[in-house]
């Protein structure tokens, strides 16, 4: 299990052809602070793998979400009587032009919309990663919820949510600390950016496999092992996010039956597919010094461990004749193994996987056997058979 460190990714608003809107609001707001606009920071607390595309700076290219509440005094709940909606589920991205910023994505024409600082009051955010245009809502205490939130079960499904070469992972779902009762110190003159603190709000799994032992039984003859495909079954993808915890997991017996990751597949070359095969120069066997990991990590929604959460390995062991690099013998195995059975050693205490917990990546490591059982010997002799000669008799 894996836990990142803190990083942050600086973000400045400047005037891009900008037009002033009047804040959305279930009461009427209007005072504005002129020529301050509403700048962010935006932070990641704790990255994992591939969370950010650097790993200092938040996705360059992630648009995320952000509501807004305006309060007279300090923020309590969006029914107070001095409570208003600034704005609600706007979308802020990043502009490089003329200089790097972070700001409201909305535009009026060619122009872009910027939001200004209350003259008066206090103002509360709260934001989420990726943005959503439904399925997310602000509490009436200011937590962001989702309803029905659903991870894809197939990384090939993931896959389209992401982009090396624009820096974003819509999979990662995150929601920023409350940022509550920012005022005016905004009125003076500079204004501080709202800095946002994002927190990952989903688990990952991850599989790598090595060999027990060396497999080179002598000078013409190799063991390898080739991983085909790791599947991982009959886990949850659908549920309620409400405060700082998930509710139970709500897809139907049958969804879950049939779920399937399908998709751990080494998508690299086989050893071969028959005996008297070489066996393929581009072949990525296993060795007994290093894991090696397969395929994308994948992102789950976190969840107890059942007996029926198991995952399904499927290999090829090869007899190779080194000198001629022919297959000899070829043997696929299936191995089942329920995910709950797995143990992690952190610290020298050794405690069971029993959950998928939030902010978690699980590396499930496999060891793999090229050999049955130890060649033992039960050695018996073959008792002496007795020949008797018949009497002769001496005379």
């Amino acid at each position: 299990m894996k836990k990142s460190l803190s990083i942050i990714a600086l973000a400045a608003l400047a005037f891009v052809g900008c037009s002033k809107v009047t804040p959305e609001s279930p009461k009427t707001v209007d005072a504005k602070e002129k020529d301050v606009p509403i700048e962010f920071n935006a932070y990641n607390y704790l990255n994992t793998t591939k969370a950010l595309s650097s790993g200092t700076t938040f996705y360059t290219g992630g648009k995320f979400g952000i509501y807004s509440v305006f309060s007279g005094a300090n923020f309590s709940t969006l029914d107070a009587d001095d409570a208003a909606m600034y704005f609600s589920n706007k979308e802020v991205a990043r502009f490089t032009s003329p200089s790097e910023f972070w700001a409201i994505n909305e535009f009026n024409g060619s122009n872009r919309v910027s939001y200004y600082w209350p003259k008066t009051g206090k103002l509360s955010f709260f934001a989420y990663f990726p943005k959503m245009d439904s399925g997310v809502a602000l509490a009436n205490d200011g937590k962001i919820t989702f309803s029905d939130y659903t991870v894809a079960s197939k990384i090939e499904a993931q896959a389209v949510n992401i982009s090396d070469t624009n820096d974003y992972d819509n999979n990662d779902l995150m929601i920023a600390d409350a940022v509550t009762n920012k005022e005016a110190s905004h009125t003076g003159g500079t204004t501080d950016k709202v800095s946002l603190t994002f927190r990952h709000k989903l688990a990952k799994i991850k599989f790598s496999a090595k060999m027990s032992e060396k497999a080179t039984i002598n000078d013409d003859l190799q063991f390898k092992i080739v991983v085909k495909s790791i599947n991982v079954t009959k886990f949850g993808t659908k549920a309620d996010y409400y405060g700082s915890a998930w509710g139970s997991i709500k897809n139907s017996n049958d969804e879950i039956a049939a779920m399937d990751s399908g998709d751990f597949e080494t998508k690299e070359t086989v050893g071969g597919s028959a005996v008297g095969d070489n066996f393929a120069d581009g072949a990525t066997a296993l060795d007994n010094t290093t894991f090696k990991e397969f395929g994308n990590a994948l992102y789950v929604m976190p969840q107890s461990l059942t007996d029926d959460i198991t995952v399904k390995i499927i290999y090829d062991v090869y007899a190779v004749k080194t000198s001629t690099k022919k297959i000899i013998s070829l043997t696929e195995t299936t191995k089942t193994v329920a995910l709950k059975n797995f143990k992690s050693t952190q610290n020298s205490t050794t405690t069971d996987i029993t959950a998928w917990e939030i902010n978690k990546i699980y590396n499930y490591r496999f060891t793999i056997d090229a050999f049955a059982d130890e060649i033992l010997f039960d050695p018996v002799v073959v008792d002496w058979e007795n020949v008797n000669s018949d009497e002769y008799k001496l005379n």
